[in-house]
């Protein structure tokens, strides 16, 4: 039988995770939807140049919309999921925690105080074979249930992450390998895999898949 695994998230700095931030979601999502970007222009000049491609009959060229700005740059995906969480377990109980300490873990990675490009904050989402990393560009919560003072207990948090694929194996302490077993994670980042072949999944960028 498959060893059970938590969802997790967790801060993406220096373009590695930093599990020290890592906190692992109540219940794993039911579904997780993935919306690859495939053949959109770069955007550094893809309305100029749409124009003027569009004018002589140039086919085979796709540019985004001016609002389409998240999928401006090829190889960005957008990746969705539905977060459950839930603080009653007895309907009889007479103490209620806020279920909002726990959504609150989320709320560094609004950058709603970032004043650069520079401050702003990565997430990284990780779940059996699935690594991402980005920006949270979406963070939608709504309240399902309330204890009788009125303090919400049960949360549905909406989640999309626009960013990257980081590797199908990197969140994990070790992945099997030809010559054996990825060395250990170091404090908040990731060593060298013992199998070179195994580079694109712990260490390369873009879509591992490729």
């Amino acid at each position: 039988m498959a060893q059970y695994q938590k969802a997790y998230i967790c801060s993406y700095e220096d373009e590695r995770p930093n599990l020290g931030t890592r906190f692992y979601v109540q219940f794993n999502p039911a579904e997780l939807s993935v919306d690859e970007a495939v053949g959109v222009a770069d955007g550094e000049d893809g309305q100029e140049r749409f124009g003027k491609l569009f004018s002589v009959g140039t086919v085979g060229w796709q540019y985004p919309a001016a609002q389409t700005l998240p999928r401006r740059q090829k190889d960005r995906l957008t990746l969705s999921a539905t977060l459950f969480f839930n603080t009653l377990n007895d309907l009889y109980q007479d103490t209620y925690e806020d279920v909002r300490d726990y959504i609150r873990k989320l709320y560094p990675y609004t950058n709603k105080t970032a004043g650069s490009q520079r401050e702003v904050k990565q997430i990284y989402f990780f779940w059996g074979s699935i690594a991402v990393a980005g920006v949270l560009t979406r963070l939608n919560v709504r309240y399902t249930m309330f204890a009788p003072d009125g303090r919400p207990v049960r949360a549905q948090a909406e989640i999309t992450i626009t960013g990257d694929y980081v590797g199908e194996a990197c969140g994990t302490a070790s992945a099997p390998g030809a010559a054996g077993e990825v060395t250990e994670l170091a404090k908040g980042g990731m060593a060298l895999p013992a199998d070179p072949s195994l580079w694109r999944t712990v260490w390369g960028k873009g879509n591992p898949r490729l």
